[in-house]
Parts: structure tokens; sequence; C-alpha cells
């Protein structure tokens, strides 16, 4: 074992009320054209002089956000719950952030028919956030892109408890003019005295009051609210008479409606307009009593109405005066060294109501350990320790502590504690102290003298953020991405499919990446991968969807009837909803065209068509949202990209959403696995992306000059959310480009025809070539297959395009020809691939090895789909029809562990196993 170290011989005091500084209210939702915050002066206008003024009280904020423009134009929310401040008098209510576990945050307004929401937002939960939050503090920070400028916008921030109800009192608003101007900086900033004002506009929005809405004078009407709770000051030192969640948001909401927006008919004493008061809803009041404590000791009430004042108490009767209606906790601390008998708990209050609570009586206990302020603690974090044993008037107190770092071995370090690094606060006194940065497992010991009893402590517990992907066979093995992984797997546990796994089935990578071997003979199914470390289980259990083992697909297609009118062109399944098949047809003939899917039975397939050809235009391009049971994409031919949120088989449920696009030439469209709204299409004037699940879209060309934008094929690389997305596209005329992360566009064709491609004739025949089909190897990473359609003549040699591999790991970064025929140019013999015009490309999940192509007829070359049993090496014709004859064409491939489908000019086809 490794021996002892030591550690700070002498403890650094920090103080530790710093929990208690200042936290004060920001500006009133205003915009700026600078980063600073502006003033929050409350001025009577002329217009509302009759409302009599309140005495006011300090009655300070914990919230707090801030909105920042990027040079991006997207916006960065900064949320603090409480916010910092550097006023050590002041003593805060706080929201009880314990129960934090996510965050929405939103913008609404006029023009926007749904609420924008950040990227990364949840749709499965309410299209929120996870929150970041400890026992005293919960923070955020996010963006909202392409937010379009305007008047009166309105930001809304909401936090939601782990069973997804709405916290009371959490609820943030402010509204503002968005600038429409990109290169015009903004500040917006959102506090309890914002609120009611963004409250009352998305009620008017949520109603259809727009024009109401674009003229209100937002600045008088902040002002009328100020006034209306007796604020006063200015920021960050605003105070209150009256809490701002006593506004009577749908009594004003009702009167600017028959005003028609005019804040000074609000504040008339005389009918037809209502008194003030009417705009205040009255507060309840709350009484108990506390008994048992010793000498000057007191405990703290904390009220979760975040507007609430805390008590200080000793023994005797308290009283919250003026609060809210709702749903609260009354939360009783500083009761270290004491048990407690009928500690107060949840109320539920309405308006003028006084509820008295039972009394609470405190018994002292002898000797008491120390309790951890903070019970999440993260390796060079700072440990406070509060009790109301330590010695203040002591030479000294002794604090060791003990831990394992992560070679397995023993960090020992101790601190000398003087009476001047003990604090006092109403009989309570507390200790501040680091935890050594090389403590990184889950447990470490503390032990106290004074009193002489040793206590366990945990630090910070661990999250997870995603799987490699979201399907698996069992026995392959799946990458967890997260953070605070221990080193030590016998520290792991990983449940899938209710089993615990063997511990030589995990290897850690490094603290962000561990690697899970799936057993054999798991289940097949939709389950929860749960991983936790000594004992305590992730706030985070991604879905895995288990897929049966591989199947052996017969060259014996059927064609599924209903659809053997039409033209197909494209398809797409779901490893989610495997029975479900979505294909695009074209509007030609006596096919319908346009949107298509299927559905399988028992023993019979339905098929609907939601959106006809007529109304949408030929299909070419379909995309289901990973890990989604609803959401669904196409990319029409001349008319865009359409959308479908839910129950798509619907003809209502789909909608056009071409805000930003170059050109309603939708060829391709991938979503990124693990970033589900960001969408890229393919289209005949370049890529095109979007960040909102493509409610809005813009140009992603850079690097691209004019006569490389003409777009085939897309596939996206990014086996996990760590790593950066690699995006590759097929042109026609200019072969194929790849773009990682933020980095420009750039031409990878090296090995195509020519050892290299910049020479005339690589070039020549680049550009006589339409690279139709990119398709990213479903396990390993940096493997790519293309193929495409084209011919480029050489003296009596016609070269097509065919299948091509490209690897870019160990430093190959070439194309190799893998499939081609004996006839087309090439000096090396075919490899059993007849045609050369390649139209799709598909590998199996289940068995990697096996690659199938999409060819069309080909003059003598026989086309229809073609298989490779060995990864390209060599193809066969996989064209059978039951009942006689061959497929001939095939537009489209598409397969899941239950299904494999071949689009084609007759229809959809099917091959049984």
């Amino acid at each position: 074992m490794r021996q002892p170290q030591r550690f700070n011989p002498h403890f650094n005091p920090h103080p530790f009320f710093s929990f208690f500084l200042a936290f004060s209210v920001l500006s009133l939702g205003c915009t700026s054209p600078t980063l600073q915050a502006p003033a929050v002066s409350i001025n009577p206008s002329p217009s509302v002089t009759q409302i009599q003024s309140v005495a006011p009280q300090l009655l300070f904020t914990d919230p707090s956000a801030q909105i920042d423009r990027l040079p991006t134009g997207a916006l960065r929310f900064s949320i603090a719950y409480p916010t910092a401040s550097g006023q050590p008098a002041f003593r805060t209510q706080g929201l009880n952030y314990a129960d934090f576990a996510r965050f929405q945050v939103s913008i609404i307004g006029i023009g926007l028919p749904t609420p924008l929401y950040p990227v990364t937002a949840n749709s499965a939960q309410n299209n929120t956030l996870p929150a970041v939050c400890d026992a005293t503090r919960c923070a955020l920070e996010t963006r909202i892109e392409n937010v379009p400028a305007g008047e009166n916008r309105v930001a809304l921030i909401t936090a939601y408890d782990s069973s997804g109800q709405a916290i009371p009192g959490s609820t943030l608003a402010a509204a503002f003019t968005l600038p429409t101007n990109p290169n015009e900086t903004l500040t917006v900033q959102l506090s309890y005295l914002s609120t009611p004002v963004g409250q009352v506009m998305q009620q008017l929005l949520g109603e259809g009051e727009h024009l109401l809405v674009s003229e209100l004078d937002t600045e008088a009407l902040q002002n009328f609210v100020g006034l209306l709770i007796g604020a006063s000051g200015n920021s960050p030192e605003v105070s209150y008479a009256l809490s701002p969640l006593l506004i009577d948001i749908p009594q004003l909401v009702q009167d600017l409606k028959a005003y028609r927006g005019d804040i000074a008919a609000l504040s008339l004493a005389s009918p037809p307009a209502p008194a003030n008061l009417d705009y205040l809803k009255p507060g309840a009041t709350i009484t108990g009593s506390i008994s048992g404590l010793v000498g000057n000791d007191k405990v703290k009430l904390r009220l979760t109405d975040p507007t609430s004042t805390p008590l200080f108490v000793g023994n005797g009767a308290f009283s919250f005066d003026a609060v809210p209606a709702g749903n609260w906790q009354v939360i009783l601390e500083n009761t270290q060294g004491y048990t407690v008998t009928e500690p107060p708990g949840n109320v539920t209050l309405e308006q003028n109501q006084s509820l008295s609570l039972p009394a609470t009586t405190l018994t002292l206990v002898p000797n008491a350990p120390p309790d951890l302020a903070n019970p999440v603690i993260t390796p060079g974090g700072q440990i406070v320790l509060q009790s109301r044993s330590f010695n203040p008037e002591a030479a000294s107190n002794t604090i060791t502590i003990t831990g394992n770092i992560n070679s397995g071995g023993l960090i020992f370090g101790y601190w000398t504690v003087n009476a001047t690094d003990v604090k006092e606060e109403d009989g309570l006194y507390s200790v501040a102290f680091p935890l050594p940065p090389e403590i990184t497992s889950q447990w470490f010991n503390l032990k106290i003298y004074d009193p002489n009893e040793p206590i366990s402590f945990r630090i910070s517990s661990f999250h997870m953020l995603s799987l490699d992907r979201g399907a698996a066979v069992a026995g392959e093995s799946l990458l967890l991405n997260g953070a605070f992984f221990d080193p030590l797997t016998s520290n792991l546990q990983v449940i899938v499919a209710g089993r615990t796994l063997p511990t030589a089935n995990l290897t850690v990578l490094n603290d962000e990446q561990m690697q899970v071997q799936l057993p054999l003979d798991l289940p097949v199914g939709e389950t929860l991968v749960e991983v936790s470390k000594s004992g305590e289980f992730s706030s985070y259990s991604p879905p895995l969807t288990l897929l049966s083992q591989a199947k052996n697909w017969s060259a014996d297609w059927r064609v599924i009837p209903a659809t053997a009118a039409e033209h197909v062109v494209t398809v797409a399944s779901s490893a989610l909803l495997p029975k479900r098949v979505w294909f695009g047809s074209k509007a030609e003939g006596t096919g319908s065209g346009g949107v298509w899917v299927c559905d399988w039975g028992a023993s019979s397939v339905h098929c609907a068509n939601p959106k006809r050809g007529a109304d949408i235009g030929s299909i070419q391009a379909f995309a289901q949202e990973p890990y989604s049971e609803s959401r669904v994409y196409a990319g029409s031919e001349t008319q865009g990209f359409w959308r479908c949120l839910v129950l798509c088989d619907q003809e209502d449920r789909w909608e056009q959403s071409n805000s930003g696009l170059g050109s309603l030439n939708i060829r391709a469209i991938v979503v990124d696995p693990h970033e589900h709204k960001k969408i890229y299409v393919a289209t005949a004037a370049g890529v095109y992306r979007s960040l909102n699940a493509g409610v809005s879209w813009s140009a992603y060309n850079t690097g691209l000059l004019a006569n490389q934008q003409e777009v085939h094929s897309l596939s996206l690389d990014r086996p996990t959310i760590l790593s950066e997305p690699v995006l590759y596209m097929g042109t026609a005329g200019a072969g194929i480009f790849r773009k990682v992360g933020t980095a420009n566009w750039v031409p990878i064709n090296t090995g195509i025809f020519s050892e290299d491609a910049t020479s005339d004739e690589g070039s020549a025949y680049l550009e006589s070539m339409t690279l139709s089909a990119l398709e990213a190897h479903p396990v390993t990473p940096a493997l790519l297959y293309g193929g495409g359609t084209g011919q480029y003549q050489i003296l009596d040699a016609i070269s097509k395009v065919g299948v091509w591999q490209r690897s870019e790991t160990e430093g190959a970064s070439r194309w190799t020809p893998l499939g081609r025929n004996d006839s087309n140019g090439f000096l090396t013999p075919g490899t059993g691939l007849s045609s050369m015009q390649v139209l799709d490309l598909a590998v199996d999940p289940a068995q990697p090895q096996h690659v199938y192509a999409a060819t069309r007829l080909d003059g003598l070359q026989t086309g229809g789909v073609y298989r490779s049993l060995d990864a390209g090496v060599s193809w066969q014709a996989f064209n059978l029809i039951n009942g006689g004859g061959s497929l001939n064409n095939a537009n489209a491939l598409a397969l899941n562990h239950l299904r494999f489908y071949a689009g084609t000019p007759q229809g959809l086809f099917y091959a049984p196993y």
C-alpha cells in the first residue's frame, strides 16, 4: 500500500458564511446596447401618479438570469439560483435547490408559431435541460440559436423536479426587444421584478392578442408593476413592500385588453377603470412556535416562497406574513446538535388564509458530531462543517482526513484549526477547509476531535451523457459517455435489462468513457442502461434497444401489394419501430407519390399515404429521429423540407418548414444521433443545417466553391457525444467533401480513379460523376463507403463509379475501389458487381461485414440489389423475386433487425428470413 502523505500543516481559513452573501435582484428585463446591466430605477410616470406609495421593506430575490446576444446571433442564458453578490449583510430567502432536476428555457413572441428552445433540450422531457445543482445553489448556461428579431419577445425560465412537476416560485420571465441589426449587442436580465410583465405578455400571446402585444409600452407597464408592489432603488439594491408573486396577472391582462394597453387607464380610481388594489391578491399568514432551544441558540425558518424573508428565531412564536397563495415548504435549518419533534413541512395556502402550524420542539444532543453543510463536494472543493460543539475558546481543534486516490493508495492530511478559524452565528459554529484534489474516490473519512467521533462523507456524484448508439445486438460492445467514472471497475456496477453485468465486461477508458461488453443472452427489446458507482446510481439511465441476433435474409423478394404502383425513391426504418417503414415516391404515372408509411401486423401489412405527391411533390429523402418513435422528416424534390412531430400517419400532422433554405430540392437528410435537434440536409444549393429540429435553416457551406454545392448525399459519423461530428457529402461533379466540427469543408478525393485526384485525369473523372451514396460504418469509426453514377471515357475504356471504401484510421486516408465489373476501365479483375451505377448503400448493423448496394439497370449490366458477405471484397446478385423474375432496378435500401427493404420503380419490396 502506498505510504501516507501529509498536506497543509495549518489550515488557511475561509469565511464560512459566504453562503449568506447578498443576492441582489437584477434589472427589469429591459435591453441595453452594451453588456453592462442597466440601472433599475422605479420612477412613477405621470400616467400612474394616482397609485399610493407603500413603505418598502427589504425583500431580496434569489434567482437571476442574464441573456446576452452573441455575435453568431444566438441568445446565451446564464442562470443562477441564487445569484452571487458581494453584500455580506444580506440574508436571502431561497427555493429548495435540492428539488431542482431540470430547467425549461424558452423564447416566445409574435411570428414564432412555437416556442424556441435550446438545441440540447430534451423534447421527451418537456423540452428541458438537466439542472446543475447542490444543496445551496443551481446554475445553468445554455443558448437558443437563430432567434428572429422583433419587439416584445418574452424569455421564460422554469425549474422542474425529478417527477416533471414545475417547482412553485421558480419561474422567471421578461419582455424585451431583439434589434434587427445583428451586430448590436444586447443584455436582458430577468428577476422576480421583471417576471409579472413577462407573464402578462405570455398570456396575451396565448390569447392571440398580437397587435396589443406589439403596441404595449412594456416600460410603462414595468413602472406600474413596481409601484403596485412598492419597489424602490436601483439594481442591484431593489426592495419591495409586497411580493411580486401577489400581482394578479389574469386581472391585469383582462383590463389591458379592455383598455387596449392604456397603462394610464389602469390607475384611474373612478369607474369604469378598477382601483389599483384590484391587481394585488391578498396574501396568507403562517404562524407557529419553537421550544427547547438552549441559551442563545436560534434556528432558521425558510419558506420556499422565494420572496419571503427568512426568520432566525429562538424559543417562542414566529410568523410569515403576506405569503402568496400556492404550495410551499416551511424548512427548519440550523438544527445541528438537536433532535426535532413535529418539524414544519409542506403547506398549501389560499388567498387571505391564516394557517397555524403544530408546535415544533427541539431536544439538545450532547457532543453531537458535526454536520456537512454541503452534502456534495468535488475533489479540491471546500468542506464546511457545522456544529454546536466546536470550542471557539480552545487553542486548537484537530481535523484529520483519509481517503483513496486513483491508484488505490491512501492519502492522509490534517488541519489544525485555531480559535479564529471557527465562525459562530446564532449559536451554530462552523469551520471550512479544502478537500485535497488527490482524493477522487466516492468516499472519504473525516475525523473531528472535540468531539472525538469519526464521521464519513460522500463526495461528488457522477453522471452519464449518452450511449454511443441507441440499439445493439447482444454480445456487442457499447461505449458509455459521462463524467467521473471510477478507474476501479470493482467500484462500478452496470445493469442492462435488469441484469448486473460481470465486472470483467467493464473497461474504464478514462474518467469520461467506459466500454461495456454486452452478454450474448440478453433479451431482445427496449431497456435502460443503469450505472452506479460505489452504490450510487447515475442520475441518467440511457435508453437502449436490444436487437435480435442477425437475420439470414433470403434473396426471395416480395412486393408489398399496396405499393406496387409507386416509384419508390427513398426508404427509412427505425430500430425503435422495426415493424414500421417510411418511404417516399415520385409523383408520376398511376402512383400517388409523396409520403408513405407501412405497418406490419401479425399476418399482413397496412400502408397509408398521409401526404400525397399532389400536395407535397416527389419525396426523395427521409429520416427518422434516432431514439424517437414519432419525429419523421421528409425532403421533397420541389417543395423543400417537411416535418412531423407526432401521429405522422395523419395528413394534418405534416408541416412545411423552409425558412432559410436556399433550395427546395432536398436530396438527403441526416439527424445528429446525440443532438437530435441538429439536422442537416443536402440540396441543389449546398448543405443547410437546422439547430431547432427543422424550424429554421442556415447555410452550412463554408469552404465550398459555387461549383461544389450540387449535393446529392450526406453521411454523419459521430460515435459518441464527446466526439466532434464528422460530415461527409457527395456532389455532382466535384467529388466528396468532409467537414469536422466547425472546420471548413475540404475535398477528400485522393484515390478515386487516380492516385492524385487533383490531376487532370482525376478531375475530369469526378466532373462526370454524381456521388449519390455515402454510408458510415455502423460499428467501425471513420470507415466510409461511397458509390454513385455517371461515366467517363478515356480512349476506348469507359470508367464508372461502383462502390468505394475509405478508412481514416491508422493514417490510411485514401479511397479504394471495392465493387466493380470486368469491363469498365479497371486494370484489376471485377469483384462481381454487374451494374456500377450505385444509388444507395446499406450495412447490416448485426452483421457489419454484410454490405448491400442498390443499383440501376445499365445497358447489358444487370441492376438491382447486390450483396457482399466480406465487407465489399466480393459481390453477388441478390435479386430473385418470389414467384419468378428478378429486380433489375433498385433505388434505396433500409434494414433493421426485423426487416430488409428495397425501394424500386415497381414499389417497395422486402426480403424474408
